[in-house]
């Protein structure tokens, strides 16, 4: 396959840039080097040091949600317990006004039957006696 000239100079130019940017990049000053390394060395620093609080936020978030979870299970067993009195109590005052009730009916059967012996009283003793 034979090139063309067009290829062979496309071919000698990009040849030609990465020769000038190899050389820029690997034969610059010592000094400049040296800084620009101190930058990258400390951003890499921050950077990890930015990596670390976010896991300990994380591991402290984490453990605040296991412990809000434990919390909200203690506190559900608390209700359920509350329930259970509750209704108990709702039993037993269920309870109570039906005794309530029954012990009106009676009151106002023995009242009823105190009432008419009264009556009954009343009338014999206005008859005349034999």
């Amino acid at each position: 396959m034979a090139l063309s000239k067009w290829q062979i100079l496309i071919l000698a130019a990009l040849l030609a840039v990465g020769f000038g940017a190899g050389w820029y990049l690997f034969s610059g000053n010592n000094a400049t080097e040296s800084t620009g390394l101190d930058a990258v060395r400390t951003d890499i620093q921050r950077v990890i040091q930015q990596q670390q609080d976010i896991i300990a936020g994380q591991h402290a978030i984490s453990t605040g949600l296991d412990s809000s979870t434990k919390r909200a299970a203690a506190i559900e067993t608390r209700i359920t317990g509350i329930e259970g009195i509750v209704g108990k109590a709702a039993g037993r005052v269920d309870e109570s006004r039906v005794r309530l009730n029954l012990q009106q009916r009676l009151i106002d059967e023995g009242q009823s039957i105190l009432g008419r012996g009264t009556k009954e009283n009343q009338q014999q003793n206005k008859q005349p006696a034999p």
